[in-house]
């Protein structure tokens, strides 16, 4: 059981139930960094783990990285048309009715997505499964017009009638950094495609983008890596130069995005 008591509010109070063998659950309310967290968590449960934490970086850190990966907060853009929009280019064998593996994909469509998120401060959107593609309103495109920013570009995206939304836009970029281009060796998890064995990677949360190579052989002020991080479907790592991560910043694009240095190995 989830909780032995209900009370008004609880999972049980809305009729869910859980296996015999399933661990309990228990949600609570108590900030990290309080002092009674510590030896509160201790006593919750033996299987309860904390949640996830970002690495911190310095402002000083942030300001000397040359390039740098960005991940907006704001998960809500619903995409309608996700398997429509793609094509997997590993089939796991001749005549398959599996549609594919989803390391290797490639965008043949448009995307179709349920509703604009409400406009704030906020400019850059993630998928609400948090992974694969991003997305802007109209005030980005018309900056890097301004700024003459390289390498980003912007697809339409449609509304569920098919129709064309005028300020909104999924970003990609024809700046694509290949896999062979990512350094292997710091921590990082991966597993090989049973079709094709091509690596797909797990970053841990402390862990950082490695790149081969040196800062300024990537092009323009935006790149995107091929679709090769993740666990079960692999997404994207969207870079920004500082130039471009300045002009954000000066502009005050940047409440609702971590940004990541990159390391180069210099190989």
């Amino acid at each position: 059981q989830a909780i032995e008591t209900p009370a008004e509010g609880t999972l049980e109070t809305y009729g869910l139930t859980f296996p015999e063998d399933m661990p309990p659950l228990v949600v609570f309310d108590l900030k990290d960094n309080a002092p009674r967290f510590e030896e509160q968590f201790a006593v919750v449960s033996m299987y309860a783990q904390p949640m996830a934490k970002w690495t911190k970086f310095t402002a000083d850190e942030i300001d000397a990285a040359q390039w740098l990966a960005i991940f907006p907060h704001r998960h809500c853009v619903e995409m309608l048309n996700f398997e429509q929009a793609f094509c997997y280019c590993c089939s796991p064998a001749p005549y398959s009715k599996d549609k594919g593996y989803q390391h290797d994909q490639e965008q043949i469509e448009d995307l179709m997505i349920a509703s604009i998120p409400k406009r704030t401060r906020t400019v850059f959107y993630a998928a609400d499964t948090g992974l694969g593609e991003m997305f802007v309103d109209e005030r980005i495109p018309e900056i890097v017009a301004a700024r003459g920013i390289a390498g980003m570009r912007f697809r339409r995206t449609l509304d569920k009638k098919g129709r064309e939304r005028v300020a909104f836009f999924q970003v990609v970029s024809d700046n694509i950094i290949l896999r062979e281009r990512v350094s292997l060796g710091h921590g990082e998890a991966y597993s090989e495609c049973p079709c094709c064995y091509s690596k797909q990677i797990v970053l841990k949360d402390e862990q950082l983008l490695h790149l081969k190579g040196k800062p300024e052989e990537l092009p323009g002020d935006f790149c995107m890596t091929e679709r090769i991080f993740g666990e079960g479907i692999a997404h994207p790592y969207y870079l920004v130069s500082q130039r471009f991560y300045r002009i954000l910043k000066e502009n005050k694009m940047l409440g609702s995005v971590r940004a990541e240095p990159v390391c180069f190995t210099g190989e």
